[in-house]
């Protein structure tokens, strides 16, 4: 995550000497370099800056090769830092000329803006690493790194602010400075004699202290004066180790501790001469300082601005990522409970990749406090032998407290708590559940708000729950109680910071991280909130912008070998039960009018500024694009489908009418569309607005976000029109209710049940009352009790007993608004461990499906499908391409930013019991008998549908009732002689329950039987038939009575027997041609009972006649041959095709009489003297043969 001061790389400056494992830093000067001076500065000027230099003026001769200027930011005086942004070289070059008196000049130009011009900014002339001088403007600073580390500037005492261009400050003879005055850039200034020409001048040099063993800061001697080039030589004794070279450097790693007076003589390039003394002390090391010591007791470290000296095991290294440096830890279990004994080593001059976690190694730098953070600024780091192991902690303080918070630390005590520990490697054992995933910036108060995605996931420690928001558990006006809770979810957050400062997107769209992919989240690996969280290695304790733990390393993309988070996206919702389900689903602004069609609207751009989203200036709220549209509702579209649910309460869908003075219903007819698109025609309707609301007056209420209803036409039916509340003044800042009365396809009245559809007014403008419940609460309250009348005066108007309330009502669980629908007698129907909203690292619902007393009755089970808020908003459409990670596809996860709720309805049972009665009956064996049955209920309903009866659970009967009664045919023969008991079974109906009862049936011995029989009859369909039937019976008997002919269900015929025989006559075209089956029945007489015999009919097709006219045809035209195929009382149907050898003409089916207009196209015969004779072919069809003709085509010009 960002710094506390951006203005961080190079503070420790440029010039790094490495030798093995010891970085050597510049320190403070060991002297100031004389002759060589800033002498004029242009910082600032009217309107835009232009024109910015440093100039320096040096005896002439003199090498300008090894100085440079070092800028400075003065924002925190206390602590001015190095600077580099804009680019620019601060090197100066060349050889000074005599431009006066012996003197000249260098200069550094810089671009738009290259110096600061705020207070206390200033720049630093350094001569091979080691300053010259520290000027400042507007305030004296004291330098925090590079070669100023420590030094206070010396302020110039005069501005240029709001000066005009052209104008510089110039430093005069005396040292001291004045302006704005016209410039002299280029012209020597400042200067007093000593140039070329001059008497030759060695600079005063002070005494210089360095360390025995240690590689000393070279001692930079330097003359005036004179002819340079100046050569350098000393009598002195100088320590063991060290030596000076013609250049005037005294340099090496002395090896013997004393105080060496030192004489250096200068000599110029005439042989002229001069001499400084000065005294060169080496001293032991000092022991290293404890990190405990380092840290303190208190917030800051008690050695500030100090040099100190420590050793320690390192527990992190950052050579990646922006933090530039390590996490160094006194080995061993914590022995300083009350300070530290971890510390940041920043040194992004030092190459941390060098380390590993475990080394042991000696640090020396400057403490101080970045921010609020403990740390040293490295000038050396040294291996050392193994000190040991470091023994991370397992608790990070204040995450043990229990519920329900009333011991949890809060405010200043948990801060000091976390102090003692800063820097600390811990390795946390309990149980971590991710609680913020939002935006990469977890929330972590008491710090401000940041919006810029930087790595962070939120945590909620010691717990196997995300945070609960307070007042989604507790009733709001229970102040003590949510204070407890809010103090105990603070103490339990935890930050997981990805080991960097990298920001990967911000708000203003101009990220440096942008094109570096998020840390943590690939389209194969994403955190969700409410997984489990396990360490697989130690992370630190640290403070930047709040506390924060930090993994051992950078995390690049997956944190693999870092931490391992559960993966568990739930891949469709829960099974719950029910005939009917009941969804809520606010869908984040489903507009189908784009940000590009509107004027005045202004996008979100992704990070190739593309517009992705609309952003403010118009009334569309969603995709830019029609690229974007697809993006969102493909997601929509997916989880929408995937919900399982018959009726879906929909929020924040597009008001046409509003938007753009379109339809209505514009918007959800649209999406409509696309989801039938994907889950079949016909699968899904909608509910259209009532009339009511395309009036003016009503129109002028409404916002441009609506709710809407979608429902399975094959499950659910709507029960007249829609309804919304108007007029009604508590939603002039909201969306008027919208509801509709549904049942189940083809159910009755007491199966309707009414939704409402709500989206009350948002917490995020409007009158805050001090409740903690967020903005526009009263609003709410008046929603809530407005729709609670609303809906009971319409469930009246519509005599529907079961009401549900669904929507996002902007309210958690136990807040006001929800007390005031509980009051009403409305039940919140939510299931255990399962939340639709997530805000400020906090899990909760806005989203709601209540139900009345008749409606929870109903209610068989209830599933939140955690599918949005639970997910990073890098995934959503709206975020494509702000990235180099591509997190979005077309999976519903992050469809919206609310989790969809899916309530299962069982269908209350109204059926009624009813009774079965049959007569009793008495048959002849082998004869047909018939059953009266009645089916009837106590005052109820009368009773539909079949009775069957069974004998031995064999069906012996059956019918449908009709009026409650009905006659069943006794299958013949189907009892034994004697008395049976049979059940009748009534199979019941919508109202009425599935019944049986019984009944007997009494079988006597039949008299002798009948034969009947008849010969197999032949006829050629059209044409009529007769078959004559014999009777006969034993003993002489001579059967009377009648005798019917049927064929698969077919009458063909009857006729009264005389002396035992019937000549029965068939109609023609009774049946179709083939070979059928005919029973005969005997009716029986007094004296012989019915029988049945069979005989063969078969019916041979017609013998068809295929007649066309002749045709003349032109050349070039078509012609039309008439055709007609007939035969015997037959109208022949099918196909007709007229050929001219293998050449087909023409094809054509017949009409209803047989006949048929064959079109000859045209160019196809040639001309001819003599007409073509051509074939006309019948195909047949199923009582008709096939059967040819011919005619003639003659072709003429």
């Amino acid at each position: 995550m960002p710094l506390l001061k951006n203005a961080l790389a190079g503070v420790l400056g440029s010039t790094v000497a490495l030798t093995g494992l010891t970085l050597a830093l510049p320190a403070a000067p060991a002297q100031a370099v004389g002759g060589v001076f800033i002498s004029e500065i242009h910082y600032d000027n009217a309107s835009t800056d232009t024109g910015e230099f440093v100039e320096i003026t040096a005896p002439a001769g003199t090498d300008l090769s090894a100085y440079s200027i070092v800028r400075y930011n003065g924002t925190t005086p206390s602590a001015a830092t190095v600077y580099t942004s804009p680019a620019a070289s601060n090197a100066l070059t060349g050889t000074v000329a005599d431009q006066a008196d012996g003197w000249g000049t260098g200069v550094v130009n810089y671009p738009t803006d290259g110096l600061q011009n705020g207070g206390n900014d200033g720049v630093a002339l350094v001569h091979n690493g080691t300053l010259v001088e520290f000027l400042t403007w507007e305030g004296g600073a004291t330098g925090s790194g590079g070669p100023a580390n420590g030094v206070t500037s010396t302020d110039i005492g005069v501005s240029q602010t709001s000066a005009p261009a052209g104008q510089t400050l110039q430093r005069q003879v005396d040292g001291t400075w004045t302006g704005p005055v016209e410039n002299t850039k280029g012209v020597p200034n400042g200067y007093d004699g000593g140039g070329t020409g001059g008497e030759l001048a060695a600079t005063v040099e002070p005494d210089v202290e360095v360390t025995v063993d240690e590689a000393m800061t070279p001692v930079v001697l330097q003359a005036a004066g004179g002819t340079p080039p100046y050569t350098w030589t000393t009598e002195s004794d100088l320590p063991a180790g060290t030596e000076l070279s013609a250049d005037g450097e005294i340099t090496g790693t002395p090896t013997e501790v004393g105080a060496f007076p030192i004489t250096a003589v200068v000599t110029d390039d005439e042989g002229a001469t001069d001499d400084v003394s000065f005294t060169l002390a080496v001293k032991d090391p000092a022991a290293p300082t404890t990190i405990a010591d380092i840290q303190g007791t208190g917030a800051a470290t008690p050695m500030a601005n100090q040099t100190v000296t420590t050793r320690g095991v390192v527990t992190a290294t950052y050579p990646t990522g922006g933090f530039n440096g390590f996490y160094l830890q006194t080995p061993g279990p914590d022995t300083t409970p009350n300070a530290s004994d971890g510390i940041f080593v920043y040194g992004p001059s030092f190459d941390e990749s060098t380390l590993d976690p475990g080394d042991s190694v000696e640090v020396t730098g400057v403490a101080k406090e970045f921010g609020t953070l403990t740390e040293i600024e490295a000038t050396a780091v040294t291996e050392v032998a193994d000190l040991g192991d470091v023994v991370p902690k397992t608790v990070i303080p204040g995450t043990d407290c229990a519920l329900p918070g009333t011991g949890c630390l809060s405010g200043a005590a948990l801060e000091a708590a976390r102090e003692k520990s800063e820097g600390e490697a811990f390795q946390p054992t309990g149980a971590f559940t991710v609680t913020d995933v939002y935006d990469g910036s977890a929330y972590n108060p008491p710090q401000s708000i940041n919006n810029n995605f930087v790595g962070e996931i939120g945590l909620a420690a010691n717990s196997t729950i995300p945070l609960i928001a307070p007042t989604e558990i507790i009733d709001a006006q229970a102040t003590s109680a949510i204070a407890a809770r809010t103090a105990y979810n603070n103490a339990h957050r935890v930050v997981l910071d990805d080991g960097s400062s990298t920001t990967y997107w911000n708000t203003s769209n101009d990220a440096s991280g942008q094109d570096t992919p998020f840390p943590y989240y690939t389209p194969d690996h994403q955190v969700r909130v409410g997984a489990d969280v396990t360490f697989d290695q130690p992370v630190i304790l640290d403070f930047r912008f709040g506390w924060k733990v930090q993994p051992v390393e950078q995390v690049v993309e997956e944190p693999t070998g870092l931490v391992t988070f559960e993966q568990d996206r739930p891949s469709a919702p829960e099974e719950v039960a029910g005939d009917i389900k009941l969804a809520t689903f606010n869908v984040l602004n489903y507009f189908t009018t784009l940000g590009e069609d509107l004027a005045g609207c202004q996008p979100y751009r992704d990070r190739d500024e593309n517009p992705i989203a609309v952003r403010t200036g118009c009334d569309a709220r969603g995709a830019w694009t029609e690229a974007s549209f697809a993006r969102q509702e493909a997601k929509i579209v997916n989880a929408i489908n995937a919900l399982d649910a018959d009726v879906i309460a929909l929020e924040e869908i597009e008001n046409s009418l509003v938007v753009d003075g379109h339809d209505r219903d514009e918007a959800l007819s649209t999406l409509v569309d696309a989801l039938n698109e994907d889950a079949g025609a016909g699968t899904w309707d909608y509910v259209e607005s009532p009339a009511s609301a395309s009036l003016p007056g009503n129109i002028a209420e409404q916002d441009v976000i609506r709710q809407g209803m979608i429902y399975k036409p094959a499950t659910v039916e709507t029960v007249g029109a829609a309804d919304m509340l108007f007029d009604e003044p508590a939603f002039d800042n909201a969306r008027e209710p919208f509801a509709a009365v549904f049942k189940p396809l083809g159910g009755t009245a007491d199966e309707e049940f009414l939704v409402i559809a709500n989206h009350f007014k948002s917490k995020g403008s409007g009158i805050n009352d001090g409740t903690g419940q967020g903005n526009a609460n009263p609003d709410r309250i008046a929603q809530a009790e407005a729709l609670a009348e609303y809906a009971d005066d319409l469930a009246a108007a519509r005599g529907v007993e079961a009401v549900f309330l669904t929507g996002d009502f902007n309210a958690y669980s136990q807040e006001d608004p929800m007390q005031v629908l509980y009051g009403a007698g409305y039940e919140n129907l939510a299931p255990e461990g399962e939340w639709s909203y997530n805000f400020d690292g906090q899990v909760g619902s806005l989203d709601h499906v209540l139900g009345n007393a008749a409606a929870t009755e109903q209610v068989a089970g209830v599933d939140i499908w955690e599918i949005n808020s639970n997910e990073t908003v890098f995934n959503q459409y709206s975020r494509y391409n702000y990235n180099a990670a591509q997190l979005y596809s077309e999976a519903p996860f992050s469809a919206s930013d609310h989790n969809p709720e899916i309530v299962g309805i069982g269908i209350p049972d109204t059926t009624v019991d009813a009774t079965v009665t049959g007569s009793d009956v008495t048959v002849v064996h082998g004869s047909a008998a018939s059953m009266h049955v009645t089916v009837s209920t106590d005052g109820g309903p009368v009773p539909t549908g079949e009775v069957t009866v069974t004998s031995g659970g064999n069906p012996i009967g059956s019918a449908t009732l009709v009026g409650g009664e009905a006659d069943v045919a006794i299958t013949p023969g189907s009892l034994p002689v004697g008395t049976s008991t049979v059940t009748i079974s009534y199979s019941g109906d919508e109202a009425v329950n599935p019944a049986t009862g019984t009944a007997t049936i009494t079988v006597t011995e039949a008299p002798a039987s009948a034969t009947v029989t008849a010969a197999p009859v032949t006829v050629v369909y059209g044409k009529p038939a007769i078959m004559v039937v014999k009777v006969t019976a034993p003993d002489g008997v001579v059967p009377k009575g009648r005798v019917v002919l049927t064929s698969g269900g077919v009458t063909l015929g009857s006729k009264a027997l005389g002396r035992g025989q019937a000549r029965v006559p068939i109609p023609p075209k009774k049946l179709p041609a083939g070979v059928h089956t005919v029973t005969i029945a005997y009716s029986g007489d007094a004296n012989v009972p019915p029988a049945t015999g069979t005989s063969t009919l078969t019916v041979q097709k017609a013998t068809p006649t295929v007649r066309g006219t002749n045709v003349t045809q032109k050349l070039g035209r078509t012609a039309v041959m008439r055709v007609r195929v007939a035969a015997p009382n037959v109208k022949a149907t099918g196909t007709v095709t007229v050929e001219r050898g293998d050449t087909v003409l023409g094809t054509a089916n017949l009409n209803t009489n047989g006949i048929a207009n064959v079109t000859i196209p045209k160019n196809v015969l040639p001309v001819a003297a003599t007409p073509y004779s051509v074939t006309i072919t019948y195909e047949g069809d199923d009582n008709v043969k096939s059967g040819t003709g011919t005619a003639t085509v003659r072709v003429r010009k």
